[in-house]
């Protein structure tokens, strides 16, 4: 991967980012994973240590879920408007409900693996409250919840790199998952290094206007608009949320436009090498 081949697939995917439709799309999308946010941090407002875990947890991995089926539409949108043929956004949106419904079981071994962890966690908050002993294991078993929370955090981390790598093959290849697993597995150890640079790049403009908007959020409240009581709270956030999706949109299509194109880069090098 050459600089300007980087410079051409970067410029190509944020050109296309703009689409009123997909943004309209990806809004309603992001607007539906915001609310299960929403519910489930208000909810965590007066859990436990352990409810308040799986509650901060468990909408992201919904949020991947839903991003994976809508992933399949705005790749599939993309490779036609690159191609510069004519679109048609709810023909294309029709043809992939398969497709798309497929894609977001890639999920589901996540979620399982998720309250795996989540129940073995509830083991370590159970020994906790033995009489006498419970203070001293807690101590002594420090390390249990710890390498717990960085297993949630490298399961977060897996969703992302299958939002990156398999939703673009999913929906221009099929679903197939030998070869999905076969094709990424190659990608990634033929160039490592370009594989996570791409899935950087992709990650900078959403991780960055998350941030910017996740600040902004909170300035909000700290000038004392959010409400002391619960229902204020969660009507706050919500009404937040909702700006909040909206400009957030831009970055989550450019993210699949982008993973076409690293894609595509990646399958043309390994053509050109085993060649």
């Amino acid at each position: 991967m050459t600089w300007e081949e980087l410079q051409r697939i970067f410029n190509r995917a944020i050109s296309l980012t703009l689409g009123y439709k997909k943004l309209l799309m990806t809004f309603s999308a992001l607007a539906v994973i915001g609310l299960a946010v929403v519910t489930c941090r208000s909810i965590a407002t007066h859990s436990s240590g352990w409810a308040m875990m799986s509650l901060l947890f468990l909408p992201l991995f919904f949020g991947a879920a839903v991003l994976m089926a809508i992933g399949v539409v705005i790749v599939r949108l993309y490779h036609d408007e690159v191609k510069e043929r004519p679109v048609d956004h709810k023909q294309v949106m029709m043809n992939s409900w398969q497709l798309m419904a497929s894609a977001s079981y890639f999920a589901l071994p996540v979620i399982l693996l998720f309250l795996l962890v989540w129940m073995a966690l509830a083991i370590f908050y159970l020994f906790t409250e033995i009489p006498y002993l419970g203070d001293v294991l807690s101590v002594v078993l420090a390390f249990w919840p710890y390498l717990l929370n960085v297993s949630l955090l490298l399961l977060v981390v897996a969703s992302v790199g299958m939002l990156f790598f398999v939703i673009p093959l999913v929906a221009l290849r099929g679903l197939d998952r030998v070869k999905l697993a076969q094709a990424v597995v190659e990608r990634l150890l033929a160039d490592p290094f370009s594989s996570l640079v791409q899935l950087l790049i992709a990650l900078l403009p959403v991780g960055l206007s998350a941030l910017i908007l996740s600040i902004a959020g909170c300035l909000t409240s700290a000038m004392g608009f959010g409400g002391t009581q619960p229902l204020q709270s969660a009507l706050h956030w919500f009404f937040i949320m909702i700006p909040f999706t909206a400009l957030l949109a831009p970055g989550v299509i450019f993210f699949f436009n982008f993973s076409v194109e690293a894609h595509v880069l990646a399958q043309r090098h390994l053509r050109q090498s085993n060649s």
